[in-house]
């Protein structure tokens, strides 16, 4: 999701050439939204610099909508802050536009597959911090918690007050980013990584 035409299209062209099968392209949010969720693609690229809602916010929709949602942010940010709150707010992984197209499509492959990427040149100790400290989303690491305290699926559904399959999708997602095989697994991880506290 880019908002200028001309680097859409080739993002666009760079892709497809290298066997990826673009499913929608805007440059509006709200339009990113409506795509993202319609046809499930297996990553969202976002630029952080869409008019109007940023992509940041756009993130946060998304996750809050389809917590599995594959999020690359590319952006010619540097502002760890921003890095910072771009990861807490879900997306897999943060991609420079001062990068090769070599490096967006590796990033592309490693969110595609599940794994964060965090591009080289953007790791100082304040941002590796964020990437570490802050895996799981607040929702996921509630999930989570609530799954370590016992509760079932339904039990949490109704505690949070939101869909059992909502709390499967932030399940699976807090799996995938754990790289945890199962629920008990994805608990112990969490606790090991002080994502969430049972005492």
């Amino acid at each position: 999701m880019e908002d200028h035409d001309a680097l859409r299209d080739g993002l666009q062209l760079l892709l497809e050439r290298h066997g990826h099968h673009v499913v929608g392209a805007t440059g509006v949010a709200r339009n990113a939204l409506a795509l993202a969720l319609g046809r499930e693609p297996d990553v969202v690229l976002v630029d952080l610099g869409l008019p109007g809602e940023d992509g940041l916010e756009l993130t946060r929709w998304l996750i809050e909508r389809r917590p599995d949602a594959r999020i690359l942010l590319y952006t010619a940010s540097t502002d760890p802050a921003q890095i910072a709150a771009a990861l807490e707010s879900g997306a897999l992984g943060y991609a420079s536009k001062d990068g090769s197209r070599d490096e967006l499509l590796e990033a592309i492959g490693e969110v595609g597959a599940g794994r964060p990427y965090l591009d080289s040149r953007l790791e100082r100790p304040a941002i590796a911090v964020a990437a570490r400290d802050k895996l799981l989303t607040p929702r996921e690491r509630e999930v989570i918690e609530l799954l370590g305290r016992g509760l079932t699926g339904s039990e949490i559904a109704e505690e949070l007050v939101i869909a059992p399959e909502t709390v499967r999708s932030y399940v699976k997602a807090a799996m995938r980013k754990l790289q945890a095989s199962t629920r008990a697994h994805a608990v112990v991880l969490a606790l090991q990584r002080r994502e969430i506290d049972l005492d």
